[in-house]
C-alpha cells in the first residue's frame, strides 16, 4: 500500500495480486461512514455506555466480602495491652450466628490489634532517640523520660478463614463479621468487668459492733471510723461516676457524703466532745483502767520511736554519697556523677515515718491525758441520760446509712455504668467499597473510551470496506 497526492485529494492505493491500479479514497470512505453514522452513532453510544458500566459490575461482582474494623479505647487507670484470650475469642463464636464454621486458631490469626499513639508521645520519642543519640552510654539519663500512651486501638478482622497456603478460603458476609467483631469486643468489656471490678463493699456491719460491752467513747470511735471509710467510698464513686443515681433511692454518691459528712461533723464530733467535758461512761472505773493501760503502752512506743529517730539521724549525717565514673563513648571524656544510693533513699524515707509516727503518739498520748482527766469529775444523771438518748440516735443512723451505702454499692456494681466503664468502643464497620468508589470510576472511564475506540474502529473498516468493493467493480468493468 502506497500513498499519491493526486489533485491535492488524499488516496490510498491497493495492491492486488496481478494488478496495481486499484485505489481506495479516504474522502469516500468517510463519506460512507456519513452515510451510516445514524447506525453507527448508536453503536457508539451503546458501546460507551457497556464499557462505562460493565467494569464496575465485574469489579462488584469480583470483589471478596469486606474485612470489619472497630476503635476501642481502654478508660480505666493502669491499662493493660489489649488481648483477647482463648476464652474471649471462644466465647465469640459462641454467640455469633455464621453460615460458615471457623476455628479458633483461625479466628485468631484473622485479628489485628494496632495502638494510636498521641501526637505528645511521639515527641517524646523522638527526644528520647536524640538523647540516647548524643549521650553515647548514658542511656539512663535518657530513659527517665516517662512516655504516656493514649490507649486507643484499631480492631481488624479480616475476613478470608483458613490455612494461609490454602487456595481457597471460608468468607463470611459483612452482616457476620460486623457481629462476630462486636461480639469479641464484649466478650472483652466482660472480662474486663469480672477481672477489674471492686466487688467489696465498704467498710463493715456497723451491727456487728458489740454496743452494749463498750463504752460510749470506744462505740464512738468503732462508728466514726466505718462512717469515714463509707464517706471515702462514696469520694471516689463521686468521681469515677458522676452522673450516676440509684435506681431505688434517688441518691447520687455526691449526696450520700454529703449526708455521711453531717452526721460526723455535726452529730458524732459533738456527742463524742460533749462526752468528753462531762466524763459520762458506762463503767468509769474499767473504762479509766484502759485509758492507763493505752497511756503506758502510747509513751513507751514513743520513747522507742524517738530512740529510732534519733540512731537514724546520726547514721544519715555520717553517710556519704557514693561517686560513680563511667566510660563516655568513644571521642568523649569519662564522666563521673553522684548518685543516691537506694540504701541511702531507704534511710531518709524510714525517717520521714518515724517523725509521723512521733507526731501520731503525741496527739495520742494528749488525747488519753484528756480523757483520764475527765473521767475524774463528777457526772449528773441529766448527762447520763442526754448521751444514752444521743448515742442511740446516732447508732441508729448511722446503720441506716450503712444499709443504703451497702444497697447502692450493690446496685452500682451490677449497672451499666461499671460494665461499660472500662473502655469505650465503636460499634464494627465493614470495609465496603463503594460502587462509585474512585477505584471503580477509574475501570469505568477505560472502559467508556475503550468502548468508544472499539466502535469508531468498526465503523471505519465497514466504510472502509465498503469504498474497496467499489474500486473493485470499477477495475472487473474496465478489464
Amino acid at each position: 500500500m502506497e500513498l499519491k497526492d493526486n489533485n491535492q485529494k488524499v488516496e490510498v492505493i491497493v495492491s492486488r495480486q496481478g494488478d496495481s491500479s486499484g485505489e481506495v479514497s479516504l474522502v469516500n470512505v468517510f463519506y460512507n461512514m456519513a452515510a451510516k453514522k445514524k447506525i453507527y452513532l448508536r453503536v457508539l453510544a451503546i458501546l460507551l455506555i457497556l464499557g462505562l458500566i460493565l467494569p464496575m459490575f465485574l469489579a462488584e461482582i469480583s470483589s471478596k466480602d469486606p474485612d470489619a474494623q472497630a476503635v476501642i479505647k481502654l478508660t480505666y487507670d493502669k491499662p493493660d495491652t489489649i488481648s483477647f484470650s482463648s476464652y474471649v475469642l471462644q466465647e465469640a463464636i459462641s454467640k455469633t450466628k455464621m453460615s460458615e464454621d471457623i476455628s479458633l486458631s483461625e479466628l485468631e490469626s484473622n485479628l489485628k490489634i494496632e495502638q494510636l499513639l498521641s501526637e505528645e508521645t511521639r515527641q517524646r520519642l523522638e527526644v528520647l532517640e536524640a538523647q540516647v543519640a548524643a549521650s553515647g552510654t548514658q542511656v539512663g539519663q535518657a530513659a527517665n523520660i516517662s512516655l504516656r500512651y493514649i490507649n486507643t486501638y484499631i480492631i481488624t478482622l479480616a475476613n478470608g478463614f483458613g490455612n494461609p497456603d490454602a487456595r481457597s478460603k471460608t468468607y463470611l458476609s459483612g452482616t457476620e463479621m460486623r457481629d462476630l467483631l462486636n461480639n469479641i469486643i464484649e466478650s472483652y468489656n466482660n472480662y474486663l468487668y469480672k477481672n477489674k471490678t471492686d466487688f467489696t463493699v465498704p467498710g463493715t456491719t456497723i451491727s456487728d459492733m458489740d454496743k452494749d460491752n463498750l463504752d460510749y467513747l470506744e462505740s464512738l470511735d468503732i462508728i466514726r471510723e466505718e462512717l469515714n471509710s463509707f464517706k471515702a467510698y462514696c469520694d471516689a464513686n463521686k468521681l469515677l461516676y458522676p452522673e450516676y443515681r440509684s435506681a431505688a433511692t434517688g441518691f447520687s454518691f455526691e449526696d450520700l457524703s454529703t449526708a455521711i459528712a453531717t452526721v460526723i461533723d455535726i452529730d458524732v464530733n459533738y456527742l463524742y466532745s460533749y462526752i468528753l467535758s462531762t466524763g459520762v461512761s458506762k463503767d468509769p472505773d474499767s473504762l479509766l483502767n484502759r485509758y492507763n493501760y493505752d497511756l503506758r503502752t502510747a509513751r513507751l512506743s514513743l520513747a522507742e520511736t524517738e530512740n529510732n529517730i534519733a540512731s537514724n539521724k546520726k547514721i544519715i549525717e555520717e553517710f556519704q554519697n557514693q561517686t560513680v565514673a563511667y566510660a563516655a563513648s568513644e571521642g568523649q571524656s569519662g564522666q563521673t556523677t553522684s548518685i543516691t544510693t537506694e540504701y541511702y533513699n531507704s534511710l531518709v524515707l524510714g525517717q520521714l515515718e518515724l517523725y509521723e509516727s512521733k507526731s501520731q503518739l503525741e496527739q495520742s498520748i494528749s488525747d488519753l491525758e484528756y480523757k483520764i482527766a475527765t473521767l475524774a469529775s463528777a457526772t449528773s444523771t441529766a448527762d447520763v441520760e442526754k448521751v444514752r438518748a444521743d448515742f442511740e440516735r446516732i447508732y441508729e443512723d448511722a446503720g441506716k446509712i450503712q444499709q443504703i451505702v451497702f444497697a447502692q454499692a450493690e446496685e452500682l456494681i451490677e449497672s451499666d455504668a461499671v460494665k461499660n466503664a472500662f473502655m469505650t468502643t465503636t460499634a464494627a464497620q465493614t470495609k465496603v467499597t463503594s460502587f462509585f468508589s474512585s477505584r471503580n470510576i477509574k475501570k469505568a472511564i477505560i472502559g467508556g473510551v475503550a468502548g468508544a475506540f472499539i466502535a469508531v474502529v468498526v465503523w471505519f473498516i465497514d466504510g472502509f470496506i465498503q469504498e474497496a468493493k467499489k474500486e473493485g467493480r470499477k477495475d472487473g468493468e474496465a478489464a
